[in-house]
């Protein structure tokens, strides 16, 4: 019996250890990714291989800003994104993501879509700004179908205007 209870204590102990790396690598990649758009100097405000768009609306007391990836021009698999707005520190603040928390792997193929498993038409990451014209720094990352990486870094200016 004492055996029996050192094995299942044992067994406990290295699934608790597998389950916190397990975050700790999403929240490595998460730190990674932030830190390599940080670091970049150079970015675009369109894609050969998506569009991308930034819609913003007023909520109560800020802003709530949307960067939609949408349109695949060609396989797109294990998609992750962030957004950062300019002047905020985001070792302090989330940014707005998608693909690096979550265990769902969000993949689009032109003209093809199943939800259930993991091919979507587009993709909406969201965030918050006290600005009602933030500019955003995006980072889209992927795989193609021969699984080389993709990185496209974006600028991305949004203005609220009242209806």
């Amino acid at each position: 019996m004492k055996k029996v209870i050192t094995l299942v204590v044992v067994l406990f102990i290295l699934c608790g250890c597998t389950i916190e790396k397990k975050k700790d690598n999403k929240d490595e990649k998460y730190l990674d990714l932030i830190e390599t758009l940080n670091d970049r100097t150079v970015f675009s405000d369109s894609s050969n291989y998506f569009s991308i768009t930034t819609d913003i609306a007023k909520t109560n007391d800020a802003y709530r800003y949307y960067v939609i990836i949408d349109n695949p021009k060609s396989a797109m698999y294990g998609i992750e994104a962030v957004a950062v707005e300019k002047g905020v520190n985001y070792t302090l603040n989330m940014a707005a993501n998608i693909g690096v928390f979550e265990d769902t792997q969000y993949n689009m193929i032109p003209g093809q879509a199943n939800v259930d498993k993991g091919y979507v038409n587009g993709l909406t990451i969201s965030g918050v700004s006290a600005s009602s014209n933030p500019t955003l720094y995006v980072l889209v990352q992927w795989y193609s179908q021969s699984q080389e990486i993709h990185q496209e870094f974006f600028e991305l200016k949004t203005n609220f205007e009242e209806e």
